[in-house]
Parts: C-alpha cells; sequence; structure tokens
C-alpha cells in the first residue's frame, strides 16, 4: 500500500481522539496525506 499523494510506502492506521476510530483511514508518514485504504495507490517494484 502506497499513499496516492506521494507515493510514500509508510503508512499508519489514523486515530483521531475526537471521532470514534475508522479502522480504513491510514496517514502517510512522509506527508501526513489521510486517505481511505481503497484509495492507495499501487506500489511500484523497485529495480
Amino acid at each position: 500500500m502506497a499513499c496516492p499523494r506521494c507515493g510514500c510506502k509508510v503508512c499508519y492506521q489514523f486515530n483521531d481522539e475526537d471521532a470514534p476510530q475508522i479502522e480504513n483511514l491510514e496517514r502517510c508518514a512522509a506527508c501526513g496525506e489521510i486517505f481511505d485504504i481503497e484509495e492507495h495507490a499501487d506500489e511500484e517494484e523497485e529495480p
């Protein structure tokens, strides 16, 4: 799974203290983008 915004492969489950835990949201470690796991970008294989 990769971030749809920047392509980073390191993403963490998003937890918001003010809202109930939504298990299908991820946060990118690099750019901070929050996205639905269904919207993730395909990971490109490294040569």
